[in-house]
């Protein structure tokens, strides 16, 4: 009975004191500033897509609107067989066509494929090679991962 007492309070101590040998909360692995570069990038294409998309949503928009405008105008045929309409709608249309759509989908398009690009670039970087030198608390060494 106190062996097993014994035993019980020695397996009690034993596991309530941490293992150092096999964990160290100070341990942090070492910063990699090409990996921190390269996290820094995707964000700020994938910011740059967005943006695109969100560019381009606006200038569908103001096209379709234009063009609801247009249409819906109130159009009229001169003698030489041009049309014509006094319709201030038909203005703002043209205008919302002209000077707000087409340049935003311009615009966004060339965006988001721009960002779209490059934060695939990145992506595949940091996806394809991993290697660092590092130094902590005396120990030297380097690692190096490539992923196919």
């Amino acid at each position: 009975m106190t062996k097993s007492l014994i035993l019980t309070l020695l397996f009690a101590v034993l596991l309530s004191q941490p293992l150092l040998a096999q964990f160290n909360e100070n341990y942090r692995e070492p910063k990699d500033p090409m990996k921190e570069h390269t996290l820094r990038k995707v964000a700020q294409y994938s910011k740059l897509k967005r943006t695109g998309f969100t560019l381009l949503g606006g200038g569908i928009l103001a096209t379709t609107v234009g063009v609801a405008l247009i249409a819906g105008s109130d159009w009229q045929k001169d003698i030489n067989g041009t049309w014509y309409t006094e319709d201030d709608e038909a203005v703002w249309g043209t205008l919302g066509v002209l000077y707000v759509g087409i340049p935003l989908i311009a615009g966004g398009t060339t965006l988001s494929i721009i960002g779209s690009v490059k934060e695939k670039k990145y992506l595949q970087r940091l996806d394809n090679l991993n290697a660092y030198y590092m130094n902590h608390n005396g120990a030297h060494g380097i690692r190096l991962v490539y992923n196919f």
